[in-house]
């Protein structure tokens, strides 16, 4: 056996202070939902709906990446005045058919093209009709 092991916590150790106010509560809350946001993991539908007024594009951003958003938030965003809002939610795999198809731009080389490329959701007549750069070869010398 390792020495100390079995040891417990003393009587008199006290433990971190919990949150006792509501600014303490929420900003211990915040913390943990900036770092899902971050770290792209699962927000429950309570973290969602807090979200859901914020106005910080980078906040948006975020949920709109994140696989706990719902889809009918996605649908909601898909029309976000930020073309970076609209570009998360043309990457991410719960963004409903319907919502892929009409966040297609036109034009060559348009970011959210691209976005959708990379979607695995983003059905193949959506590729087949976007518009991509020609590649131009290298001549040797």
């Amino acid at each position: 056996l390792v020495a100390g092991a079995c040891e417990r916590t003393p009587p008199n150790a006290t433990a971190p202070p919990a949150p006792t106010t509501a600014s303490e509560l929420v900003a211990d809350m915040a913390l943990s939902v900036d770092q899902k946001l971050a770290r792209r993991l699962a927000l429950t539908p309570t973290e969602v709906d807090r979200l859901r007024g914020v106005a910080d594009e980078s906040t948006l951003v975020l949920l709109m990446l994140n696989p706990g958003t719902p889809p009918e938030l996605l649908r909601a965003f898909a029309v976000h005045p930020a073309a970076a809002v609209r570009i998360a939610v043309a990457s991410n795999l719960l963004t409903p058919v319907e919502v892929l198809l009409s966040l297609r731009e036109s034009g060559v080389g348009r970011p959210i093209n691209r976005a959708l490329a990379m979607n695995a959701s983003t059905p193949i007549e959506v590729l087949l009709d976007i518009r991509w750069p020609r590649i131009q070869r290298c001549r040797s010398r």
